[in-house]
């Protein structure tokens, strides 16, 4: 996981399936799903880098890039 682009996408992926699969299985709105796929890559954005990083500042930059990032997409995909 220290390529940045594969990180995002991992992140988009898991928390876009994640996020559906509740949908199905729980019968929630589309709305609060969309509100549980931003509060998931939020969690995985910073949890990620604190598994694989040891610098501090390193985690901080890195799962704030890939969060904003992440938002920035899983906001066009709940658009479409």
């Amino acid at each position: 996981m220290q390529n940045t682009i594969i990180l995002i996408l991992t992140v988009v992926a898991v928390s876009f399936i994640i996020a559906t699969l509740l949908q199905l299985a729980a019968g929630l709105g589309t709305s609060l799903t969309g509100v549980l796929k931003l509060m998931i890559a939020a969690a995985l954005s910073y949890g990620i880098p604190y598994l694989v990083e040891e610098d501090g500042a390193v985690i901080m930059i890195k799962g704030t890039i890939v969060f904003f990032s992440s938002l920035l997409l899983l906001v066009i995909l709940i658009l479409i």
